[in-house]
């Protein structure tokens, strides 16, 4: 009667009542939350012809799933008083009996029971026709009380009945089902019986559900069976306009929904652009594409593939389908799926740099506005418009190898052309071990096929350029020693000479180098004497050439003599601006009126002895200061206050009155003053010539 009263206003989806309830009740679920409520609010004071009694209650069907449903014996209204909570009042519940415990909820709309009353052990006490109180024990051997009451008699009488039929084991229990309300058989006898909309055989009610599209009732089993012969992608849209998603939750089990939602989800990547799938990974993505404002990137700072800003329609494409996978970190285009992303082209444009000759230099894609106008000859074809690029060119030899054809590496004005160096070459040299790609050997920052190169008589190759900055011999003015390693070929050794370049740089080197032979073998001469030198003049030159040091001053860039090579190697704390040659010093400048600046006798710089050793044109030692350097007790890292004090004049070694040690001091003229004055005053063993470099 209640069933077909609400199918006149509106069509249930789902229907459930038990049939073997003393108290009877039922659960309708509605197609939406307006129907529901419309029904709620039509029957809850509508009286009917047999003056039966209608409790209504309204809320969530999801706490009360089918497997619960499926063994409750009773349900309804009930109030309860009890002990166990705090708050001293009566609590108007929604009562479930199922087996042998009562379950009790503040309203439809709880998840948690409020009580939990077991029945099997409890103390049933009879305290009116409408109430009674039931004792219960719990397992700390606590008594928790709960007075039940209702208002109509009959209905209280009914749960005490059941009650009863509880405490004496008189209702089996049933095992509860682990399967959903669709699986439980239903004896048709007690039922309300319906015809199936699809297999138009009857069907109990409780068997039965009406889809959200559907107007009419049809059996589960016909429903489920309709879905699942056609769960493929192919009936995808006839399942999505027949069933929601709410009639597949109640029709399927959790991996056969599962397997829709999967198959749904594909076929929303697939039909949409802005769903991406990564190429790498396979990871699937929710693609929004950015704007110029506020998600680019610095486009002053981010350089193409082409070594070039990214141009105002590459800036575009770039904020459009350059995507970076969040599972694997690559980047990728999301129309031709390509990694890395072809920044600062477009798909079809990347497809022609791909086939694009290469700028012989900066290797950058000849796009058909990138090329370089007006190429000197056919070998310098193949250059780009960059200013870099074209500078390389104007540089460049214009010929091609005559026997392969491929474009000489050279550079311009060479009176022979470089070994060809590409790979592959049939014609390339055996003693050609270097390749295009390979670094240049002096700057190491380009590839030799980037800039014209020059092949030296020993068969090396580097960058023209490279190799004249290399013998630029102004830039070595601020290193100390004068070193003529930068002359010689990084990779061998060998003096640094060509056919027809780099006669000017070279020349520059052999003035100076002549140059310091020259002094070298003089020093030589002046040190032995004639007759200790070699009668081969080459191979004294060489034994000069080791044994002395010349430094350039910090001053005036001029090379001077330093003293001893092996001094160069125990120079400690000394910086580049203490290499000061003698004219800018004013250090052994001194004269003597008679005898000029010759026989100048000076103090050693650390103690109070005649030095005996002049190094690197700054610093006079005696010889025992002079050993302590040798040794590592570097008399030149100390400072003044660490040195030996002079005792006086009268107590001093040299007899005479002199700034303190740690300054140049020139004692005076040997000659005027006696060469056994000096001796006698400096030490019991005079120094030996070979030993000492003569003032």
């Amino acid at each position: 009667s209640l069933f077909n009263s609400i199918k006149q206003y509106v069509i249930p989806k789902r229907v459930y009542f038990p049939s073997n309830a003393s108290l009877s009740f039922a659960l309708f679920e509605f197609k939406s939350i307006r129907d529901a409520v419309f029904i709620f609010i039509t029957f809850q004071h509508k009286k009917f012809k047999n003056s039966s009694r209608i409790l209504l209650g309204f809320g969530r069907r999801l706490i009360f799933d089918h497997t619960f449903l499926s063994n409750v014996k009773m349900a309804g209204f009930l109030s309860i008083f009890s002990n166990k909570t705090k708050a001293n009042k009566w609590k108007l519940c929604w009562c479930f009996l199922k087996k042998n415990k009562l379950f009790c909820y503040a309203n439809l709309q709880s998840d948690k029971a409020v009580y939990v009353i077991k029945l099997s052990k409890a103390l049933i006490c009879y305290t009116s026709s409408k109430s009674i109180e039931i004792i219960q024990t719990n397992q700390s051997n606590k008594d928790y009380s709960y007075f039940i009451h209702n208002h109509n008699k009959q209905e209280m009488l009914n749960w005490v009945k059941v009650f009863q039929q509880i405490q004496h084991n008189e209702i089996e229990e049933e095992k509860e089902s682990v399967l959903s309300l669709r699986d439980i058989s239903v004896d048709n006898e007690c039922q309300i019986l319906l015809d199936c909309a699809k297999c138009k055989d009857k069907h109990a009610l409780n068997k039965m559900l009406s889809t959200d599209f559907d107007s009419h009732f049809s059996c589960i089993s016909c429903l489920k069976q309709d879905i699942l012969t056609k769960l493929d992608i192919a009936n995808l849209k006839h399942l999505s306009s027949n069933y929601s998603i709410s009639d597949l939750i109640e029709l399927l089990h959790k991996d056969e929904l599962a397997t829709f939602l999967d198959l749904k989800l594909s076929e929303l990547l697939e039909s949409g652009e802005h769903y991406i799938s990564c190429p790498s990974c396979a990871a699937k993505w929710e693609f929004i594409p950015g704007d110029n404002d506020n998600d680019s990137p610095d486009f002053n700072q981010e350089i193409g593939i082409n070594n070039k800003l990214l141009s105002d329609e590459a800036q575009i494409h770039y904020l459009s389908h350059r995507v970076c996978c969040r599972k694997c970190n690559k980047n990728f285009c999301r129309s031709c799926n390509l990694i890395p992303y072809h920044s600062g082209f477009n798909c079809q444009l990347y497809q022609i740099y791909l086939k694009a000759d290469k700028c012989r230099f900066c290797s950058v894609a000849l796009m058909p506005d990138e090329i370089g106008l007006n190429p000197p000859s056919e070998a310098l074809k193949l250059v780009c418009n960059n200013s870099l690029c074209l500078e390389k060119r104007g540089m460049s030899c214009r010929k091609s190898h005559s026997n392969c054809g491929h474009p000489c590496n050279g550079t311009l004005d060479e009176k022979y052309c470089m070994s060809c160096i590409n790979d592959g070459c049939e014609y390339k040299h055996k003693y050609i071990k270097q390749e295009p790609d390979d670094y240049c050997n002096i700057c190491f920052t380009e590839e030799l096929s980037e800039a014209p190169c020059i092949e030296l008589d020993c068969g090396h190759i580097f960058h023209f350029e490279c190799i004249q900055k290399r013998l630029n011999i102004k830039q070595y003015h601020d290193s100390p020693a004068v070193n003529f390693s930068f002359s010689r070929c990084p990779l061998c050794a060998i003096k640094i000479s060509h056919n027809s370049l780099l006669k000017d740089e070279l020349k520059q080197i052999q003035i100076l180098y002549r140059d310091l032979e020259q002094r070298a073998y003089n020093q030589l001469k002046e040190e032995y004497g004639q007759t200790i030198i070699n009668n081969d003049p080459e191979k004294n030159i060489k034994y000069a050439m080791k044994r002395y040091a010349f430094y350039y001053c910090h001053i005036c860039k001029n090379p001077y003599f330093g003293g001893l090579a092996s001094c160069r190697d125990i120079a400690q704390g000394l910086n580049n601006s203490d290499f000061v040659c003698s004219p800018c010093s004013g250090i052994g400048q001194e004269k003597c009126k008679k005898h000029g600046k010759d026989y100048m006798v000076y103090k050693c710089k650390f103690c109070c002895s005649v030095a005996q050793y002049f190094c690197w044109g700054n610093t006079h030692f005696c010889i025992d200061c002079h050993k302590k350097q040798e040794n590592h007790d570097f008399m030149t890292t100390k400072s003044k206050k660490d040195l030996p004090k002079c005792p006086g004049p009268d107590k001093c070694g040299l007899g005479i009155e002199h700034p303190p040690n740690g300054e140049e001091f020139s004692i005076g003229c040997s000659l005027c003053r006696g060469s056994d004055r000096f001796y006698s005053i400096q030490t019991t063993d005079p120094p030996q010539n070979e030993n000492k470099v003569d003032q």
